[in-house]
Parts: structure tokens; C-alpha cells; sequence
């Protein structure tokens, strides 16, 4: 499944402009999560919620296709050999302070995944990785046996080079599609989308029936699926007519 909470603020998005003939009083759209992202650090984000927050608000070297097959996201890559590949970023990434997204940007973020200290879920999944250089201003992975799927383990977001030794959920220089605008205390989540500023609001409600109830009173405009198997589409239903009404 390739960035779904993207696709799904676009839909929201465009439901929203569907449905409503005059402006709304709430200018964000608001989505019912039933829990709060675990963390917002892309090398700590192993559950659901933080993962898909984490995918709005980083790039990474690549990013994975409805088939999870790796395709560029901020660079592209040469194969070297069965054990070695190269990784050139993309001249337009760039963090969200301006800065261009570097080799050594990444490299500082995997060598603090892989780092014996670290508590990163990550840190298993990457340990076929024997070093990380950089060879004329391009990432270069060096393995210690051939893995044809190797790329697919390379989605994890890039923090910048300086802010990866900051503890966990301290740096704040975001690089993907959306910016962050805050954290509740009860973990709600406020981002906002870069290309237009649209604001999104991922609210904690842990009711199921208490989600549908505020989707139905239009206080949300999508729901995370219940506990009991409902699937997002028929989230996305309701909130068409929701909106529409």
C-alpha cells in the first residue's frame, strides 16, 4: 500500500470542495484516528499511525508502489553489483528550511539507525548493510551478502545530517508533501499541506462508535475503519454524503 494517508487527504480534499457550497467554518479537514501515533521520529516509527504520519512528513530514498515494489522518492539509484548500490538525490529535494536534502543526510540517518545504541525497530531489518560511504557526493550501500530486495528496506525518512543526534522527537526540519503544525496532548496530530497550506487534523476519538457518531454530525470528515473490520471505503462513503448533506 503506497502512501495511503496521501491519497486519502487529496480525497478528503476534493470531497470537501464537492460537497460544500460556501466556505467552511473549520478550515481543516479533520480525520478520527483511533490512536495517537506512537512517535513522529521515521526511525522510531514501527506502528501504523506513526508510520503513515511519518510518510506525510518525510522523504525518503525511495518510496514503494501499490505492487511494494521501490521506485525513487528523493534519489535514484545505480546497482552496482549483487552487494553494492549507489544513490544520487533528486537536485529539486530539499528539507522544508531550503536546504538540499544530501548524501550525508542520509547517511547520517541510517548510521543512527544501525548505531549499537539505538533502539530503532529499524536496526534489525537494515543489518545485512556493512557500510555507508559517500563517493562524489553520492550514498553509497556496500552489503555483506546480495539481496535483490535491498532497496524495498530504504523507505525510512531522511532527517538532516546536524539533527540526528538529537533525542527522539527533537529535531524538527520535515522534508515530505506535508509540514508539521502541532501535537495535542492527547496526541492529535495538525499538519499542513506544503503545496497550498491546507490544514489537516488527525484527531484522537478511540470510540468506534463515537467516530461514526461525529462523522454522521459532521465534526469529522473521515474515520479511521472500526475495530470490528469496516474498511476505509465505507469511511469514505459517509463522509461524502456527510459532506454533501
Amino acid at each position: 500500500m503506497i502512501n495511503c494517508y496521501r491519497q486519502l487527504c487529496t480525497l478528503a480534499a476534493l470531497i470537501l470542495l464537492s460537497g460544500c457550497e460556501s466556505e467552511p467554518t473549520d478550515p481543516a479537514i479533520r480525520f478520527g484516528i483511533a490512536t495517537a501515533p506512537l512517535t513522529l521520529d521515521p526511525r522510531y516509527a514501527s506502528d501504523s499511525g506513526s508510520q503513515r504520519i511519518s510518510d506525510l512528513l518525510y522523504r525518503g530514498l525511495v518510496v514503494l508502489n501499490d505492487e511494494s515494489r521501490a521506485r525513487p522518492d528523493a534519489a535514484s539509484w545505480e546497482t552496482l553489483s549483487a552487494s553494492r548500490y549507489r544513490f544520487e538525490f533528486d537536485r529539486g529535494a530539499r528539507f522544508h528550511d531550503g536546504e538540499l536534502m544530501r548524501a550525508a543526510d542520509a547517511k547520517a540517518t541510517y548510521e543512527s539507525i544501525l548505531d549499537a545504541d539505538s533502539a530503532s525497530p529499524f536496526r534489525a531489518g537494515l543489518s545485512n548493510i556493512k557500510s555507508i560511504s559517500i563517493e562524489e557526493q553520492a550514498l553509497v550501500f556496500e552489503l555483506f551478502k546480495a539481496d535483490p530486495f535491498f532497496t524495498g528496506h530504504l523507505t525510512l525518512g531522511i532527517i538532516k545530517e546536524n539533527e540526528t543526534a538529537l533525542a527522539k522527537d527533537k529535531h524538527k526540519t520535515t522534508s515530505g508533501d506535508f509540514s508539521l503544525r502541532g501535537v495535542g496532548a492527547d496526541g492529535s496530530v495538525s499538519l499542513s499541506r506544503v503545496r497550498d497550506r491546507q490544514l489537516f487534523q488527525f484527531k484522537v476519538v478511540r470510540d468506534p462508535n463515537v467516530r461514526a457518531l461525529k462523522l454522521i454530525n459532521s465534526e469529522l470528515d473521515l474515520i479511521q475503519g472500526s475495530s470490528n473490520g469496516s474498511s476505509m471505503a465505507l469511511a469514505i462513503r459517509s463522509a461524502t454524503v456527510s459532506a454533501a448533506s
